[in-house]
């Protein structure tokens, strides 16, 4: 009798609307696989014995033993079924009856457990989900209990015992309070004149740890509780935020160290010294900070001015007063830097001399853009005033966004910035008609920190870990630097669009005089009339006008 014709039509578990109208190839292989995966079909002996026979007849063939060794995953899975064998009871979908089980009422909740729709025991459910019985029990409690509703711990909103007492958190916070105090009188008294309270520990040489370790020699001479530094810090940040140690910090205010100097040391002074340093050292302090203001009010009118322009003229390199507003433009030098420059020095090229490049940056506030003049040294004239307008004229005419008025920032080096050249070009560009209003502002000297300075920062934060071979490599890694492309980089020596340098003094001086104490004054204002030019200087006390005859031709 065939294999297919040991089960009937209604032993088979495949459904008759599929068997009708097919051939009787198709229902057989149907009924084969249907008896294969659902029924306990024991294969005959004489189909063994002839497979037993021709394994063997194959091995005597060849005359090799074929030992194969598991693979990883057979290992793995013939692992996992003993541990399942082992720890739990082997069920796979009905659940196991003990022999010595008492029938009797239930008298507590009862539990079911379910996994991929089959029932299982709890054994088997734990170790499905990699739990124990006693977090099992927790949950199914939590459940019974108090519904589907989140678990709370039962420690919450208690203390724990070694918890610090709100007398311990006090005096911490006394201790770094009186500190404060003592550090003020005795040191850096000045520190206080900043956004937040800032003192320094004798002179940056103490950090968190070593103030932890004098408050714990005060608690045991004192017979307090002592505290771990890492607890110390966590109260120090939570009841006094406001006391922080200064970091290092480079290019200060000279006038301001001066001050706190003389002020930590003014113990020998009398009452009236005492009060006028103080007094000298407030006018200082505020004449900074109104020059702070004004430069932050001058960005932020830009940075408007710039969003409220339409698409087409906020690119850059249009004509001169296509634009009617006003933009704040900035530019400074940065530390220049050498290459061949790697990430990973080789000890010997320590000793080499590389070649210098110097940068130059022009930042227009509005657009948030920065262009980098990258000089090399054989073309580089120095960093003088007529380098500083050579690279400024080539900005205006390849960068500027040709607004009619321009208001600039820069510091207040004489042989850079603040000098007569400088403020000729300014007056040169208002007389022919360049600009229509050019307003040049320097900040307190020390007291500089401005724009240019962060894109520099971004840039050299990326220069640390970059390799530049060559100057060309240099300005890959100032586009690099600034995903948005912040930072521009210029090429002076490029070919294509090279950087010309000129000797604006013999020309400008034929035409402007020598203005004298120009280093009394922080603001010039140049307005350009139908008659003249007028030149404006602001101090802070007083305002002095200036008349100029016009240029002719």
């Amino acid at each position: 009798m065939s294999q297919e014709s040991r089960f009937s039509a209604s032993q088979s578990s495949v459904p008759p609307e599929i068997l009708h109208n097919q051939d009787d190839d198709f229902i057989n292989e149907l009924n084969r696989v249907d008896e294969l995966y659902f029924y306990d079909y024991e294969c005959p002996e004489s189909e063994i014995n002839s497979d037993v026979e021709n394994f063997e007849s194959d091995n005597d063939d060849d005359n090799v033993d074929h030992l194969v060794e598991p693979s990883d995953d057979d290992t793995r899975e013939y692992i996992a079924q003993a541990r399942f064998r082992n720890d739990t009871c082997g069920c796979s979908g009905s659940v196991t009856e003990a022999k010595k089980h008492k029938i009797k009422e239930r008298e507590r909740p009862y539990q079911e457990f379910y996994f991929k729709g089959k029932r299982v025991c709890r054994q088997t459910f734990c170790f499905i989900h990699g739990v124990e019985k006693k977090k099992l029990l927790s949950i199914a409690k939590s459940l019974d209990v108090d519904g589907l509703s989140p678990r709370t711990h039962a420690s919450t909103g208690k203390l724990p015992k070694h918890a610090l007492t709100f007398q311990d958190s006090e005096r911490i916070k006394h201790f770094l309070s009186n500190m404060l105090l003592i550090m003020l009188c005795l040191y850096q008294a000045g520190c206080l004149i900043t956004r937040t309270i800032k003192f320094c520990c004798y002179h940056l040489t103490k950090n968190s740890v070593d103030i932890h370790a004098e408050y714990e020699k005060l608690a045991i001479n004192m017979k307090y509780r002592s505290v771990s530094v890492r607890t110390f810090q966590r109260q120090w940040h939570d009841l006094c935020p406001n006391i922080v140690v200064t970091k290092p910090c480079t290019d200060l205010c000279q006038k301001c160290q001066e001050y706190a100097g003389k002020i930590s040391n003014s113990g020998n002074l009398s009452e009236e010294e005492k009060q006028l340093l103080l007094n000298q050292y407030n006018i200082h302090v505020q004449l900074a900070k109104e020059q702070r203001d004004y430069y932050r009010e001058q960005v932020k009118i830009s940075k408007q001015n710039y969003m409220d322009l339409p698409d087409a003229l906020k690119q850059s390199g249009n004509s001169p007063q296509s634009v009617q507003t006003t933009l704040h433009y900035s530019w400074h030098y940065a530390q220049q830097v050498h290459f061949p420059h790697h990430s990973q020095q080789v000890g010997p090229i320590y000793f080499k001399t590389p070649r210098k490049c110097n940068v130059f940056g022009v930042c227009s506030e509005g657009s948030g853009k920065q262009s980098f003049y990258l000089i090399d040294e054989a073309e580089s004239i120095g960093e003088g005033a007529h380098s500083v307008v050579s690279m400024v004229h080539h900005y205006f005419n390849k960068f500027g966004h040709g607004e009619t008025d321009a208001k600039i920032h820069f510091d207040n080096c004489t042989g850079q910035n603040k000098n007569n050249v400088v403020l000729w070009y300014a007056l040169w560009r208002v007389m022919t008609g360049l600009h229509k209003s050019i307003e040049h502002s320097m900040m307190i000297a020390g007291h500089t920190k401005f724009e240019p300075d962060w894109h520099f920062g971004v840039w050299k934060l990326h220069w640390r870990n970059s390799a530049a071979e060559t100057l060309s490599e240099v300005a890959e890694t100032v586009t690099r630097s600034s995903r948005n492309g912040h930072n521009i980089p210029q090429v002076v020596g490029n070919i294509q669009d090279p950087v010309m340098f000129y000797e604006w003094k013999p020309y400008l001086q034929q035409y402007f005089k020598t203005l004298k104490h120009i280093t009394d004054y922080h603001h010039f204002t140049w307005i350009h009339n139908t008659r003249s030019s007028n030149m404006q200087r602001k101090c802070i006390f007083r305002i002095i006008n200036i008349q100029f005859t016009e240029m002719q031709n």
